[in-house]
């Protein structure tokens, strides 16, 4: 991932990685455990994973459908597992990873020569699986053809072919003072502005990230816009994602082309004839 201080104030740049991972790996009886409490292989696996140097704090409950949870990276990182009330029937156990907590994963992974690609396909050999993805696509400095109003305009006008019948565009944030011109509300970092396209278990988000930051932070990053687009994909769509990944050898940008090529295309409607544009 591009760290924002890294990103060009002017020219166009692109990049592409995981903003939210959620991992279910499976959990064997206690006989497969060979004596091991469900903590103690927990442990095992994490370590397996370059995930034993975190701290992990104990949190007041479980979460989800867990009896226990326990966080880390400042709770961008969080497990979830049940108790050892049934040691005849199997189990899984949940690691959820936000947007930050993929950060914190990527630093920790560079100090052990390990990577997030590794990460995943090390899941996928333990008979994990992925019960939620966000994979997204950030545009630094490019044109207003990227921002969430000018598509919302497109899908308004029939230009958008989508497997996705829901389109739903929301204003974020309320502009602090009046707006230049219409420029400034297509990219501005005032102007905050979410696309919808599609529901759970596939849905595309294109919003103004530059707005989000500031309204956030309170910080006017040093960029023209920032416009992201993101997959949010549950359950077999998030699996589905994966494989592909994988299957492509861990390229992660034509894996998102595909993924958006497959689901989504942009027309120019001329008269009753269709004229494809991008």
């Amino acid at each position: 991932m591009t760290r924002f201080y890294e990103v060009d104030p002017i020219k166009p740049s692109a990049n592409t990685h995981f903003d939210w991972l959620t991992v279910v790996l499976p959990m064997p009886t206690d006989r497969q455990r060979g004596g091991y409490s469900v903590r103690e292989y927990i442990s095992l696996i994490l370590e397996k994973l370059y995930l034993g140097s975190y701290k992990w704090n104990q949190m007041n409950s479980g979460i989800y459908t867990y009896d226990f949870a326990e966080a880390t990276a400042n709770n961008s990182i969080i497990m979830g597992y049940s108790s050892e009330d049934d040691l005849t029937s199997n189990h899984d156990f949940m690691i959820q990873i936000s947007g930050s907590g993929v950060e914190s994963l990527e630093s920790t992974f560079k100090d052990s020569n390990y990577s997030i690609s590794r990460f995943v396909r090390d899941v996928l050999n333990y008979d994990g699986s992925f019960s939620r993805i966000d994979a997204c696509v950030n545009y630094f400095n490019y044109p207003i053809e990227y921002s969430p109003r000018f598509v919302d305009g497109e899908a308004r006008k029939g230009n958008l072919i989508s497997t996705a019948r829901r389109c739903k565009f929301v204003d974020n944030y309320s502009t602090k003072g009046a707006l230049k011109n219409k420029k400034e509300a297509y990219m501005g970092a005032h102007e905050g502005a979410t696309l919808y396209i599609g529901n759970n278990p596939k849905q595309l988000r294109i919003y103004n990230k530059l707005a989000e930051r500031s309204q956030k932070v309170n910080i006017l990053y040093d960029c023209k816009s920032w416009f992201r687009w993101e997959f949010q994909l549950n359950g077999i769509q998030a699996q589905g994602f994966i494989d592909s990944y994988v299957n492509s050898g861990c390229d992660l940008v034509q894996t998102w082309i595909d993924y958006l090529a497959s689901n989504f295309r942009f027309i120019e409607r001329v008269g009753t004839q269709k004229k494809r544009s991008r």
